[in-house]
């Protein structure tokens, strides 16, 4: 957009040239009919002649070059009005016109609209008075010229007072327009039919590394820095919005990078054609919204979706994409999980404060990204389990990542003051294992219990006997359940024997279980399982029970003085 200066001058320029087409035509026409009364009059001498003649050649010229490219420039206008006034020269009526029409075109050049309507009035009745006491001197030759002046002073008086009223509307207009767009938070851009910048707010001009010129659509991707939405592909000349508004397309919401003094911008572009009235292309105008901030919200929200906070590692769900998208593309490479657990890391909360405990974590993430150094992805599943995705690696490779992995977290932590030694279980499993995501977890999660059954700090691979054992005793903890609670478990007593006396001295109750489909479930298998799943009570009160109801009915049946117990 201009400034209200230019644009001042601008809406001058615009009446001047308006102003001038009326007066230069006039003028035009009073050398054409003037030129035969100049080539004919008695004692004209051949230099009137002459410069009339050139004066009407250089009204011709300029003719000519105004139709082909437009009013001329200012430079031209004392050319102009010395053209006229050599019209004045023959000893006619028609001097006394010319030296007035020549007057007001030089007024309306040299001065704005307004002020022309002020000089055509003064000048009209200035001259209108020298023609009517010319008419009262002999000879009486003016009265034609005369009444001719005062109509078309008139005539010319009105023309440029409607156009000074339609000029102040448009003015008015415009400078409404142009405010609206300097306030505009978004930029505004518009072209002419080939393209080229012709004007832009206030918002489009910050956006812009070099001042708005006119540009060809071919040049504009150089000079102004425009990519494809990843910020590095060079946008093409036919995919630019302001291209594609010219050849007629409506863009909605294109998504382009500007770079700039500013820095790298993303933006919104919307756009269209401009069309007049006979349909035809005039230009197009381009509206760009600035959504970089909200693209950064959107990727610092997308980032805290799937990391973890205090780490940085991705976090359970985006461990959850890598799987699946490395099973959807049913890739031939074998896929590895290692699943890493921290051994006893509840004691370090507990006994050092939970802002230790943090620290570690960081530090263990940072040592898992250390190890793997590439190799995949590391993320943190909550609390103190991390995992470790594996992508194309052998047996052999998973192997070593896993030995690396429980050497390095048993080195010690040093947290300031304090060195902390602190070692860590890993469960290995690989794809060859499983047919889903699900079960890669589960798999590596097995293999990590038996790491830890089998001592901690140590690794351990997965192998199918560790599912079926899972099985079973899920199985076996849902039917032992079942079977305190009906009364299933049977009682087989043992006696004890005083080898002294070679009396009874009393039994001892041992619970058995039959399982209707397993058979019979060794106490070596079921009593562990209760203990851990705290069906031990359950069980412990059936038995206390079922052994009292025994020993009640072995007193009813035994007389006191055959007690066993005596």
């Amino acid at each position: 957009m201009r400034d209200d200066t230019a644009g001042r001058r601008s809406d001058r320029r615009l009446g001047v040239a308006q102003v001038r087409w009326v007066f230069w035509l006039i003028g035009l026409v009073l050398a054409v009919i003037s030129l035969p009364g100049v080539l004919l009059a008695p004692g004209t001498n051949g230099v009137s002649r002459a410069v009339h003649l050139a004066a009407v050649g250089w009204l011709l010229l300029r003719w000519r070059a105004e139709r082909r490219d437009g009013p001329s420039r200012a430079g031209w206008d004392g050319l102009d009005a010395a053209a006229l006034f050599v019209l004045c020269l023959p000893a006619t009526a028609f001097p006394a016109v010319g030296l007035f029409y020549a007057a007001c075109y030089w007024r309306a050049v040299a001065s704005s609209t307004r002020r022309a309507v002020v000089a055509i009035s003064a000048y009209g009745a200035i001259f209108a008075a020298v023609l009517v006491v010319k008419e009262a001197l002999p000879p009486q030759t003016a009265v034609g010229p005369a009444v001719g002046l005062v109509a078309s002073s008139l005539l010319i008086h009105l023309v440029v007072v409607t156009m000074s009223r339609s000029e102040t509307s448009l003015r008015a207009e415009r400078e409404l327009l142009a405010a609206v767009l300097e306030n505009l938070e978004t930029g505004v851009l518009a072209t002419d039919e080939h393209g080229r910048l012709t004007m832009a707010n206030d918002a489009a001009r910050v956006l812009h590394p070099a001042p708005l010129v006119p540009t060809a659509p071919q040049d504009v991707v150089g000079r102004y820095g425009l990519f494809a939405p990843d910020g590095t592909t060079p946008l093409p000349a036919d995919d630019l919005p302001l291209t594609r508004a010219l050849r007629g397309e409506l863009v909605r919401n294109q998504e382009v990078v500007m770079v700039s003094h500013v820095g790298r911008r993303t933006m919104l572009a919307n756009g269209r054609a401009i069309s007049g009235e006979d349909c035809e292309h005039r230009g197009a105008v381009l509206a760009l919204h600035d959504v970089t901030d909200l693209k950064q919200a959107e990727a610092t929200l997308r980032h805290q979706a799937t990391h973890d906070s205090l780490t940085g590692l991705a976090n359970r769900e985006l461990l959850q994409q890598w799987l699946e998208r490395a099973f959807d593309e049913q890739l031939r490479q074998p896929v590895a999980l290692l699943v890493v657990d921290l051994d006893g890391f509840k004691t370090v909360n507990d006994s050092l404060g939970h802002s230790v405990g943090d620290a570690v974590l960081q530090s263990v993430g940072q040592r898992l990204r250390e190890v793997v150094a590439g190799q995949g992805g590391v993320a943190r599943l909550g609390g103190d389990e991390f995992a470790v995705l594996l992508e194309a690696a052998d047996d052999g490779c998973v192997t070593v990542l896993a030995e690396e992995l429980v050497r390095w977290l048993g080195e010690p932590f040093d947290l300031g003051p304090r060195h902390l030694v602190i070692t860590a279980s890993v469960g290995v499993a690989t794809s060859a294992s499983a047919d889903r995501a699900e079960e890669l977890v589960r798999n590596a999660d097995l293999a990590l219990y038996a790491a830890k059954e089998a001592g901690r700090s140590r690794y351990a691979l997965f192998a199918p006997h560790l599912h079926e054992a899972v099985v079973r005793r899920l199985t076996l903890e849902a039917d032992l359940r079942q079977a305190i609670a009906a009364g299933a478990l049977r009682l087989d007593y043992q006696p004890i024997v005083d080898l002294r006396t070679g009396h009874l001295a009393g039994v001892e109750a041992l619970s058995r279980w039959t399982h209707p489909q397993l058979g019979v479930i060794s106490p070596c298998e079921f009593i562990p399982l209760a203990e851990t799943t705290g069906l031990i009570v359950d069980l412990g009160a059936a038995v206390l029970r079922s052994a009292c109801r025994q020993a009640s009915q072995w007193r009813v049946r035994t007389p006191q003085s055959r007690s066993p117990w005596r």
